[in-house]
């Protein structure tokens, strides 16, 4: 920051500087008087470029205030975007987490129900067999019943015809 009590320190000893050129004039001969006016001028020269100077350095640090006062928004702004940045690699890292552990969930999922899938196909093969079994064995009861049925209608008619014949005495 610019110590305006030294500017105002240079500008009194430049002052004081001018006021002993001139006194020292007022004592001198021309030619003395002459060369004290001729520095008294370049004294007052120099003060006005030392002015001007002083002007151009202040508008330059003011215009670097402002160029530091622009990056300090963009560096705020900056740590600001990485700050979301990180929240978003954070959820996308948390995403990313969470489908890998839903693939393998999946899989799984699909493991055990190719599993149920086979053992149903193994219990619909075994039921088939089952009842291509049941269907032969039932085949063999209705011939074994039909058969029966017809060794009975034999038996009833013999038994028929026994009735129709006299009795036998001694049987």
């Amino acid at each position: 920051m610019y110590n305006w009590k030294n500017r105002g320190l240079i500008g009194i000893g430049l002052f004081a500087g001018f006021m002993l050129c001139i006194a020292a004039l007022v004592g001198c001969k021309d030619t003395e008087k002459q060369q004290a006016i001729a520095r008294a001028d370049a004294a007052e020269t120099q003060l006005l470029e030392a002015k001007t100077q002083l002007q151009t350095a202040q508008g330059e640090r003011d215009e670097l205030k402002t160029t530091v006062a622009d990056l300090s928004k963009t560096v705020q702004d900056l740590k600001s975007q990485l700050s979301t940045i990180g929240k978003l690699k954070d959820q996308i890292s948390t995403i990313t987490k969470e489908r890998d552990a839903a693939i393998v969930q999946f899989k799984e999922q699909l493991s055990a129900l190719a599993k149920e899938r086979d053992k149903a196909i193994a219990s619909v093969t075994d039921a088939k067999a089952a009842i291509e079994k049941m269907k032969t064995q039932l085949q063999e009861q209705v011939q074994k019943f039909l058969s029966l049925e017809e060794q009975n209608k034999k038996l009833q008619t013999m038994i028929d015809e026994l009735k129709k014949k006299p009795e036998i005495p001694g049987l």
